[in-house]
């Protein structure tokens, strides 16, 4: 069983097998120099010595997490976009993940549900041949974030030119 210990400084994931402590993860912050000298005092290494309140500390039981079936559909996406223009699979890291997250939060802030903001992001992966090409050319997910505003707002005002013989009204409604 896992336990979610938090002190004003840091937080931190204690890990119990078969009754003993097996693991110990800090999640967030620091733990002090004073705290660290003290660990094995105040840390139980019997589970059934784990109480909610333990020497200032708050211990209860950790839940992780649910994983967001709608990310793992963007990252889908965007794989399909990155192998179609490039012809390689994508090298897809911790930054790249954080910049998609983003532009997944934006894009359900801007759209009623997440099945439209999912739409929104694929109409916009299959229309980025239609912008200017230093757009559609920086194909990097943290560019595409950084510049999600700009993308937006150049395919909704497709022109003649950019567009090749597509309607940009019917672009318009897609996003």
């Amino acid at each position: 069983m896992k336990y979610l210990i938090e002190h004003a400084k840091f937080s931190a994931v204690a890990t119990y097998t078969r009754g003993t402590l097996a693991a110990f993860k800090m999640q967030r912050g620091t733990m002090p120099d004073a705290e660290y000298a003290r660990l094995p005092f105040w840390l139980p290494r019997r589970e059934k010595e784990v109480h909610p309140v333990q020497y200032g500390f708050l211990i209860s039981e950790y839940k992780e997490k649910p994983a967001d079936p709608f990310f793992k559909k963007y990252v889908a996406a965007w794989f399909a976009y990155y192998q179609r223009i490039t012809g390689v699979r994508p090298r897809f890291g911790g930054t790249d993940g954080t910049a998609l997250k983003s532009i997944k939060k934006y894009l359900e802030s801007e759209t009623a549900t997440q099945d439209a903001a999912l739409a929104t992001w694929q109409a916009m992966l299959d229309n980025m041949h239609r912008i200017d090409k230093f757009y559609h050319n920086n194909s990097d997910l943290k560019f595409i974030n950084s510049q999600l505003n700009k993308i937006i707002i150049q395919l909704k005002n497709v022109t003649a030119k950019a567009t090749q013989g597509h309607n940009a009204t019917d672009l318009r409604r897609e996003l």
